[in-house]
């Protein structure tokens, strides 16, 4: 199996708290549970799982140590199968339907594997529990990215309020804002973002392009894509911005060059069902028909 890591969720991008529950074990048992603590603490993680399971064994019905089972199995990618990681997840829940560590992290996995509408419904009855940052965190991910922006958009709040400012928080809140046409204040956080080291710069300088665009600054937008074509020549977004603008400048030569290169990157790409290629064969059309 590939590695199954449960510090990263939707594309890489926001991490959860994985670490294993603290039991407390009578006599000789208690042994093996602090040497699989330090185990799973310094990545042994098969390590960790082989003493997780003797002390399983022991005690076949204690939800946290199936819980630290199912991390250590996940972290490792030491299973077989999917049924397997969710038999130990409705196991812990069977035990405990209040689990909400087990709710998070089956959520995170779920989500990983691109399961989101299972996902969400974990988040949720995770969230129904008490309130957690990391649930409204993950939850926003998974909100955004099955298009629920109005719902993803109070988890980010909730996730900022509380303190969590993370730069892909903001670039997510920034486009929420922008595609509900809040410019200014998408601009404002996109800024948060950039300052506190969001790693795509490109991604967020073109988000930046598409904002003035969208306010009608024409020459803003097109002095941000020109200057990314400049070190690559063939950025899909960039082009297929430009292009626009152009169209919308009445520069239509100019306009069909780049919406002409656009759509072959994306052919070439097999990105010719994104938004932005949906927007260009609108455009096209409307400039053949004119």
């Amino acid at each position: 199996m590939t590695e199954k890591n449960l510090d990263v969720c939707i594309g890489d991008k926001q991490g959860l708290e994985t670490s294993p529950a603290e039991i407390q074990f009578e006599g000789d048992g208690n042994n093996i549970i602090k040497e699989a603590m330090e185990r799973y603490r310094d990545s042994d993680f098969k390590g960790a799982l082989d003493l997780f399971r003797r002390a399983s064994s022991q005690s076949p019905e204690d939800p946290d140590i199936i819980f630290n089972m199912t991390l250590c199995m996940l972290r490792a990618g030491l299973y077989s199968s999917h049924k397997e990681i969710m038999d130990l997840f409705n196991r812990i829940l069977e035990l405990n339907n209040r689990y909400q560590p087990a709710l998070i992290n089956m959520g995170c996995y779920l989500a990983s594997c691109g399961n989101l509408v299972d996902a969400l419904r974990a988040f949720d009855n995770a969230a129904s529990i008490k309130d957690n940052l990391k649930v409204f965190e993950n939850r926003g991910y998974v909100l955004y990215e099955i298009g629920n922006l109005e719902r993803a958009l109070v988890d980010f709040n909730r996730c900022l309020d509380g303190g969590i400012e993370k730069a892909e928080i903001f670039y997510r809140k920034g486009l929420i804002l922008m595609e509900m046409k809040i410019f200014q204040e998408s601009l404002d956080v996109f800024q948060k973002a950039e300052n506190i080291g969001y790693e795509n710069k490109k991604e967020l300088t073109l988000s930046k392009a598409e904002i003035y665009l969208g306010m009608g600054k024409l020459g803003k937008a097109k002095e941000i894509c020109d200057g990314i074509l400049t070190n690559d020549n063939d950025s899909l977004r960039a082009l297929g911005l430009r292009g626009i603008i152009y169209h919308y400048s009445g520069l239509e030569d100019y306009a069909l060059k780049d919406l002409k290169k656009a759509k072959k990157l994306a052919r070439e790409k097999g990105m010719e069902r994104t938004q932005l290629v949906k927007i260009l064969d609108v455009i096209l059309e409307q400039m053949n028909n004119s």
